[in-house]
């Protein structure tokens, strides 16, 4: 019986510049509208990579920072605060292919987690996108030092490289504790300071999905899920798949191969 692990964390308010429009493929956000600050949703880091995968960028972008404000992402997909050279106002260097960019590199390390969460070390795809969009430009140099994830051997070295990446997301992102009046006592959450802490609160959302909730992959596509109850498929593939995976059992059954063995199962 596997038992199910709660996440804990508490996470302060999200706040973020807001969105106003498209220019080209830029992002521009409004001055004239104050940053609001709110509860994040338990699904920000869900609803975010879902930019990943979409047929329609544009409009899963657009969706996301609609409904919680711009990250601060510069040309490298990064958060700006990875690069003193690339340090700009949030709004002033957001662009749609860099929000693809950062949530592909999220989505390989969630990946990543929970392949190793299940015992194994992860897809060498997960592990070139997630270092190469993380380390970026600026160690272009090391690239066959990094590249050297396709030969790991053992779980504790994946590990131990995870460990080495999710430290580098936290250091870029900004993330940190945070020590805090509620208004009756001290409080301590987890949060950022700049012009946004959308990437610290994705961070810890991250974190949260690899060491805390349970998680299972669906057989029929790459995602992990959260199961509700008996689940064996996400929700994208649902009850689709489970028909598929039941036609092809009964064309097993009856086909002469699946005859014999239920005739030899009964002998």
């Amino acid at each position: 019986m596997t038992t199910k692990r709660k996440s804990s964390i508490p996470l302060g308010y999200l706040w973020a510049p807001q969105f106003s429009n498209v220019d080209g493929d830029r992002l521009r956000t409004d001055d004239t509208r104050p940053t609001k600050r709110r509860r994040p949703r338990s699904d920000l880091l869900k609803s975010f990579c879902r930019i990943a995968e979409s047929p329609n960028t544009e409009k899963a972008v657009i969706t996301f920072v609609k409904q919680c404000g711009l990250i601060g992402l510069c040309r490298h997909g990064l958060p700006t605060s990875h690069n003193r050279a690339c340090m700009q106002p949030v709004g002033s260097t957001d662009t749609i292919p860099a929000y693809k960019t950062f949530a592909v590199c999220l989505e390989s390390l969630g990946r990543i987690g929970q392949e190793l969460n299940a015992g194994n070390t992860g897809s060498e795809l997960d592990w070139e996108l997630a270092d190469k969009i993380l380390s970026s430009e600026e160690f272009a140099a090391g690239a066959e030092e990094r590249m050297q994830y396709r030969h790991l051997r053992t779980l504790d070295d994946a590990r131990t490289n995870f460990m080495g990446l999710m430290r580098r997301l936290v250091e870029i992102s900004r993330l940190q504790p945070r020590l805090h009046w509620d208004g009756e006592a001290w409080a301590i959450d987890f949060d950022s300071f700049g012009g946004s802490n959308l990437a610290a609160l994705l961070t810890i959302q991250l974190m949260a999905q690899v060491g805390g909730k349970t998680m299972k992959k669906c057989p029929s596509c790459p995602r992990w899920f959260e199961p509700s109850g008996r689940q064996v498929y996400c929700s994208s593939c649902g009850i689709r798949a489970a028909w598929r995976a039941a036609a092809r059992r009964r064309r097993q059954r009856a086909s002469p191969r699946g005859k014999a063995k239920r005739v030899r199962k009964k002998a």
